[in-house]
């Protein structure tokens, strides 16, 4: 469960790669897939960062619009940690990303 800045949108990762996005101003929900699995999520005001088991970084839009693939790693990521000018990527293992 993550609430986005200014709390705009509730969203929720499922552990069968289903990501749901609940506009709290408009009570509508948008719902897509990013892959099999979703272990963290990260937001901003218009963009979703998605950490997923084919050990890639995704970036969506909050209607589920894919923009890129922001990195392709190692290992899955199991943390994210987003402010105003960085991300900052946790994994499972001491290797890099």
């Amino acid at each position: 469960v993550y609430f986005s800045f200014y709390y705009r949108y509730l969203i929720l990762c499922n552990f069968d790669g289903y990501i749901h996005v609940y506009a709290t101003n408009t009570n509508k929900v948008q719902n897509f897939r990013c892959s099999n699995k979703c272990y963290c999520i990260a937001a901003n005001d218009t963009q979703l960062i998605i950490g997923t088991d084919n050990n890639q970084l995704q970036v969506r839009s909050f209607d589920g619009n894919a923009i890129k693939s922001l990195l392709d790693g190692t290992q899955p990521v199991s943390a994210l940690c987003l402010n105003e000018s960085c991300l900052f990527i946790g994994t499972m293992h001491d290797s890099s990303f």
